[in-house]
């Protein structure tokens, strides 16, 4: 007993430790856009006497296997059908999704998680019922990253000239504007939440030493991010060039030139051509400071699993255990960006898909070992890695930010008549109009939008006892 308290002490006083800068949609429309337990069960001391199972990170159960071993039962071990378990940890992750039509990629690096969870089992004889939940707390600073920039950047216009000396001639496609831009956020006050429950089917058969107890079940798991003091650079493009004898990329900033200083565009620069006479105008080329909240990200996970765990008796009070979880959850992430006038708040952005859209591969092994009869330690590793592919995008538009723009155009340049500013074509009027169309509601749509990830991996340490 000794021993057990030296372990107790050391235990308790150990420390509790266990991706928009152009976050566009712009499709079709262009938009701006380890719970581990073990209890000592022992029966007769004539004919059989049966051995807990211990779990994993993913659930907590308690299955029993025939062993030849006697043990002399006590009378606190008789009937032990619930048992329980805590823990703590430290998981270090990295979320990040893609977007595919957008050009834009957002990954938010190196989260760490302070997390706590609690599990609970009830043993029915030939199945056992589990169950259990988890919370944790964003321990530090992430760093937030939104890459317009290796992706591809975001379509923004095309650039057409129109011969102002011939006005039957077709215009000429100079090329294609395309946005370049990133930006660099910290996030520190993120939090999660899971919970999972389950039916075991124990030691449904073995090798060697080695007891395996698949299991089937349902598991959630979300998380919420948000990016504070983001600072970015963006950067209209003109003209990209890939390098001669390589791979790499360069593209020159957008410039354009008024060549008799009438206020009117002549030529714009794609190259390094010396520039001519008269005045010269650069794209939107700035850099931008956010000090509040500029990204925020609610994402979940949830769906069923299958599972198979192993258990193997090192000696009679150290175990081995092992599992391998496959999940076919379903995807949610809701975003919010506030400093956007032209997105909708609090839901600017949602990407999703259904069960089995998505899949989880969940891996865990811990080591027990028997503090007192009813008391068990545990130490043990997790890793996590959640995936989707093509999920669905949507862009909620503020149809107040759309409407003002719209009316303002109108009354400033067309005295407030609606169908001249159309009859004219004028660029701003009839571009909102084929927006609201390609946006029924002010909400856009883009199938196979998104692609996803999260993983994770933790160090747990927990006890484990039986009622």
């Amino acid at each position: 007993m000794r021993k057990g308290y030296i372990l107790f002490a050391l235990l308790f006083i150990m420390p509790f430790a266990a991706n928009a800068a152009g976050t566009y949609y712009n499709g079709e429309y262009q938009s701006p856009q380890y719970r581990y337990t073990q209890s000592a069960n022992y029966k007769s001391n004539t004919a059989t006497t049966k051995w807990p199972y211990p779990t994993n990170t993913y659930k907590n159960y308690q299955a029993q296997y025939n062993s030849t071993v006697t043990k002399p039962t006590t009378t606190s071990e008789k009937n032990s059908n619930l048992h329980f378990s805590a823990g703590i940890s430290r998981e270090t992750a990295n979320w990040e999704m893609e977007m595919n039509e957008s050009n834009s990629i957002l990954h938010y690096d190196n989260i760490s998680w302070n997390v706590f969870d609690a599990n609970a089992t009830y043993d029915f004889g030939t199945v056992t019922l589990d169950a259990g939940i988890k919370y944790g707390a964003q321990n530090g600073e992430a760093h937030m990253i939104d890459d317009d920039v290796s992706n591809g950047g975001y379509y923004i216009d095309s650039l057409f000239w129109d011969d102002p000396y011939d006005g039957l001639s077709e215009d000429v496609l100079l090329g294609d504007i395309y946005g370049k831009s990133i930006s660099i956020g910290t996030s520190d006050s993120g939090s999660m939440f899971g919970f999972n429950m389950g039916l075991n089917l124990p030691d449904k058969f073995s090798i060697g030493k080695a007891k395996f107890t698949p299991s089937i079940g349902y598991r959630h798991f979300s998380y919420s991010l948000k990016t504070n003091k983001n600072n970015g650079l963006s950067l209209e493009t003109g003209y990209c060039v890939v390098v001669s004898g390589s791979d790499e990329i360069q593209c020159n900033p957008l410039i354009m030139i008024d060549e008799n200083g009438d206020g009117a565009i002549d030529s714009v620069l794609w190259d390094d051509n010396v520039v001519p006479s008269g005045q010269v105008y650069f794209g939107d080329t700035f850099t931008y400071s956010q000090p509040g909240t500029s990204h925020k990200y609610d994402v979940s996970w949830s769906g069923p699993y299958a599972a198979l765990d192993m258990d193997y008796k090192v000696n009679q009070e150290t175990t081995l255990t092992a599992r391998l979880e496959l999940g076919l959850p379903s995807y949610t992430s809701e975003g919010d960006q506030p400093y956007r006038p032209d997105w909708e708040h609090p839901k600017s952005i949602e990407d999703s898909a259904g069960i089995g859209d998505a899949w989880h591969l969940g891996f865990s092994a811990n080591w027990f070992t028997a503090l007192t009869d009813r008391v068990k330690l545990s130490l043990g590793f997790t890793y996590d890695y959640y995936n989707v592919s093509g999920a669905e995008a949507k862009t909620y538009l503020s149809e107040d930010y759309y409407t003002t723009l719209y009316w303002n155009q109108i009354d400033t340049v067309y005295a407030g008549v609606e169908q001249d500013a159309i009859d004219a074509g004028d660029g701003i009027v009839v571009g909102i109009l084929n927006l609201e169309d390609q946006c029924p509601g002010w909400v856009c749509t883009q199938s196979g939008e998104i692609n996803s990830f999260y993983k994770s991996m933790g160090i747990r340490i927990g006890l484990s006892t039986q009622f």
